[in-house]
């Protein structure tokens, strides 16, 4: 329903400082468990009546090791989609019932609340497990509205302490300490409540009066003894692998990338507004939000994308509209960004023009000077081939010349044989003739034989 027309009625903050915060593994909260970005969203899987687990070839087969945190041998696990999956994968590792894990810490084995495993399991990230340890009963007198806890839960039905306000009431009880699951409330078991559903019963728990928590630490190892409280570092990043595992309540796991840092500022404002409106803090809660904001194009599209998928909650409109206002501020820091961004595209874009304009270019120059090389060496051959006719013709007249003066030559020479040839004959006849007869003609014959011989002139070369 869009704002303004009369969507619900404000819910009531539930205790101030006193918040329900789950742990990002196992929101059993609609839609949560399709969260992109690269969170974790351990969901609770075998929880949904009907909803068998995704097939084991569906499943990454990834491997991660493990230890249980008060100190075990290394084992390894695979082949999980949810946290109560993973639960179960712990418990094969090491044999001990899956209900005996409280939750699980990435990276480190003592009780640091910043590395609870939640919204993102690193690639390289090693597990640590927490199980029951020692069982107590406290009597704590509720002097004040607000009692300092933050509560959160695994996603598997145990709700734990998370935090523990310095000064609080519960703070002045030394027993009580970060990890510790709440079992019971006065006699009533909270094994399988929610966060806010905790939150809420200390809440309406009656100011004045004293009342029973039943507690169940995890078992820790002898360095953690005195540990009285989580780390106070803030928020720290927990994955360590440049990809994380996302567990999801429904469908297969999947290794997703990190969220951006925009993302992430949107979900602390978010977190924060949770808190300050609704007395819980709830980060996987927040990241939904957004994700579910990231499309809208207004508040009423929004709100009704919250009645659909989150509706459960009964979210105030003025804590919508400033969820809207979150999620406005992250869009418009991430339009900034990309406004330089723009600019260096274009400019990408005008440098790859421009190296494409001069590839042309170049293309054109090419063939433009290989048409005028074409074009020389045509005009070249064409000069060529007329010189060359030319020389052929001259080569031509100048062999029919030098013939023909060789014919003369030959004329004259064979004219001569025939001369010579003649006086040869005529007197070898004389001679042979009747010695009377020759005698006769002697002086004839003699006068034949006075021919006058001319040297034939040398041929020159040709």
């Amino acid at each position: 329903m869009p704002l303004g027309l009369g969507r619900r009625k404000k819910a009531s903050p539930l205790v101030e400082n006193e918040e329900a915060e789950p742990i990002r593994a196992g929101l059993n909260v609609p839609g949560s468990g399709g969260l992109d970005g690269g969170r974790v969203s351990l969901g609770e899987g075998a929880a949904h009546e009907g909803l068998p687990p995704p097939p084991t070839s569906l499943r990454p087969r990834l491997i991660f090791h493990t230890q249980l945190a008060h100190g075990s041998p290394t084992g390894r696990i695979e082949g999980f989609s949810n946290v109560r999956e993973l639960y179960a994968k712990i418990g094969e590792a090491f044999g001990i019932p899956p209900t005996e894990v409280m939750f699980c810490t990435l990276n480190t084995h003592k009780v640091d609340m910043d590395k609870l495993l939640g919204g993102q399991i690193g690639l390289e990230d090693f597990i640590f497990a927490h199980v029951k340890g020692q069982r107590k009963e406290v009597d704590v007198f509720k002097g004040e509205d607000a009692l300092g806890l933050t509560i959160t839960d695994n996603g598997a039905g145990y709700a734990f302490i998370k935090r523990i306000r310095e000064g609080s009431i519960i703070h002045q009880i030394q027993v009580i300490n970060v990890g510790d699951m709440i079992e019971s409330i006065n006699g009533q078991t909270l094994i399988g409540c929610r966060h806010y559903e905790v939150a809420k019963m200390l809440k309406e728990l009656p100011k004045g009066k004293t009342f029973v928590l039943k507690l169940v630490e995890p078992l820790k190892a002898f360095d953690m003894i005195s540990q009285r409280s989580g780390s106070k570092s803030g928020s720290a990043q927990l994955g360590t692998g440049r990809g994380t595992l996302r567990l999801r309540s429904k469908g297969p796991a999947t290794v997703e990338e990190l969220p951006s840092a925009f993302e992430e500022k949107a979900i602390e404002k978010v977190d924060d507004l949770l808190e300050s409106y609704m007395g819980i803090r709830d980060s996987e809660l927040a990241a939904t939000m957004v994700e579910l904001g990231k499309d809208k194009k207004n508040p009423d599209e929004f709100a009704e994308a919250l009645d659909e998928t989150l509706g459960d909650f009964a979210f105030p409109d003025e804590f919508v509209f400033d969820v809207w206002g979150a999620i406005g501020d992250a869009k418009e820091k991430m339009r900034q960004i990309v406004i330089p961004l723009k600019k260096s595209l274009r400019r990408l874009y005008e440098a790859k023009q421009e190296c494409d304009d001069i590839t042309v270019h170049i293309k054109n120059q090419r063939q433009q000077t290989e048409k005028q090389v074409h074009e020389e060496f045509e005009e070249l051959r064409q000069f060529l081939l007329k010189e060359e006719a030319a020389r052929i013709a001259v080569l031509a007249k100048e062999e029919e010349t030098k013939k023909q003066m060789m014919k003369k030559k030959t004329d004259i020479i064979t004219r001569d044989i025939l001369t010579f040839s003649h006086a040869v004959m005529t007197i070898e006849n004389e001679i042979a003739s009747d010695d009377s007869l020759f005698l006769q003609n002697y002086k004839n014959v003699k006068m034949r034989a006075q021919i006058t011989f001319h040297e034939p002139e040398n041929v020159p070369d040709a």
